[in-house]
Formats: structure tokens, C-alpha cells, sequence
């Protein structure tokens, strides 16, 4: 069984990305979606460095024009 936590969205024109915290059994999964694609997943050991990955590549795309908006779901 699985949750999952939506950090943040971003768009871009028509571009939208979403950061999502998925914790599982083996790990917390820091998976960025982009439009219905999920464009990256990495594996961490806990939700706060999963939580400080995420920051930085919230960073990544705000450098690239992105307009960043904080979410709070479960």
C-alpha cells in the first residue's frame, strides 16, 4: 500500500509539471509527472531527503521559466 503527497506544480505555457511523494514499503519515491508521463523517479530511504531532492528540482525548473505553486493534498 501506497500514499501519496503532491508538493508542488508548475507550469509553462501549456506545460505542466507535478512533484509527488509516493512512500511505500521500501522507501519514499520522488516522482516528477509531466503531463500524464512520469519523467523522473528516484527511490530515497525517508520522506525528508526525499523532501530536499524535491527542493532542488524545484529550483531546476523554475530556472527554466516554470511558475511554481505550492500544493498541500494526501
Amino acid at each position: 500500500m501506497s500514499a501519496q503527497t503532491v508538493l508542488w506544480r508548475g507550469r509553462k505555457g501549456d506545460a505542466g509539471v507535478v512533484c509527488v511523494l509516493e512512500r511505500g514499503c521500501a522507501g519514499v519515491d520522488l516522482q516528477i509527472l509531466e503531463g500524464e508521463l512520469v519523467s523522473r523517479r528516484e527511490r530515497y530511504p525517508d520522506r525528508s531527503t526525499a523532501y530536499e531532492r524535491s527542493q532542488g528540482v524545484r529550483a531546476e525548473f523554475a530556472a527554466r521559466g516554470y511558475q511554481i505553486h505550492f500544493v498541500s493534498e494526501t
